[in-house]
């Protein structure tokens, strides 16, 4: 049987009830996300980077979304950096561009 190289995915909170009334934000439930996006036939999702708490942060939340991952057979695409809408890289003064360039950093690292 021959594999689609095509992934069918999902946009991270999509699954999930909305945060605060927004349409696009990382989900409390982000656990869940991974079983449910297995049942409707997904096999990836974009994971939303927002102000909100989020595990790709931490050693042990990526971890556990590497576990997920694997468990669910649910590839994480890669990653919305809506973080950066509001924390903005440019038109900001140098302390804040240097805080923000700092987060972009780790989720680089994060992700490689």
């Amino acid at each position: 049987m021959k594999k689609n190289p095509i992934k069918i995915g999902i946009m991270n909170g999509r699954l999930s009830s909305q945060v605060n009334n927004e349409i696009q934000s990382f989900p409390i439930t982000w656990k869940d996300e991974f079983h449910k996006a297995k049942n409707n036939g997904f096999n990836s999702i974009e994971w939303v980077f927002d102000l909100n708490p989020n595990p790709i942060l931490q050693t042990d939340g990526l971890e556990e979304m590497k576990s997920l991952s694997k468990k669910y057979d649910i590839e994480i695409s890669s990653v919305c950096a809506d973080y950066f809408m509001q924390k903005m890289l440019f038109n900001v003064s140098d302390n804040d561009l240097e805080k923000n360039l700092i987060i972009l950093k780790k989720i680089i690292q994060q992700c490689s």
